[in-house]
């Protein structure tokens, strides 16, 4: 028997309210497996428990944002990207955040949801390539590719494992 299993990569969004629901809304249309926290200590416990393939932050976290929200997202999970979220367009606090570890700093706004779906379509295909514990399984058995489906320009994969007897 032939299981098809579409690859989900794990996205943890860090943020509240209505930034929050900005960041998931398009996340979770595009099949991501999306969690939610709404602050720096919850993240942090939250990578603890299993892997995320990226992380989006609100820069502006209540009580621990900013540059060292950065810095301890990527220390806790140095294997994750992080991508910071900010409304300030300054180029110098973008510097500061990708120095910090982040792999990239979207501005809120029209075109955050664009972004994001180039965010998620990376995370995929680092995802076909690599396995994440308690994310897409790697296949025991030998595997291929049985469905390559693009929809709103984010490509998704879905791969069959095992053999047909």
């Amino acid at each position: 028997m032939t299981t098809v299993a579409p690859l989900q990569p794990r996205v943890l969004v860090v943020a509240g309210g209505a930034l929050a629901a900005a960041i998931e809304g398009p996340l979770r249309c595009s099949g991501a497996d999306v969690l939610r926290c709404a602050d720096l200590p919850s993240a942090v416990r939250t990578l603890r428990r299993g892997p995320c393939a990226v992380v989006v932050a609100d820069l502006d976290l209540p009580g621990a944002g900013g540059v060292p929200a950065v810095h301890r997202l990527v220390a806790e999970a140095p294997a994750t990207d992080v991508v910071a979220v900010t409304a300030s367009p300054d180029a110098s606090l973008h510097e500061r955040v990708r120095r910090a570890g982040a792999l990239d700093v979207l501005v809120k706004g029209p075109a955050l949801a664009d972004r994001l779906q180039r965010v998620l379509t990376a995370a995929r295909r680092r995802c076909a390539a690599t396995t994440l514990p308690d994310g897409p399984a790697a296949p025991a058995e030998p595997s291929r590719i049985a469905e390559v489906v693009t929809v709103g320009g984010v490509t998704a994969l879905a791969v069959a494992i095992g053999t047909q007897d």
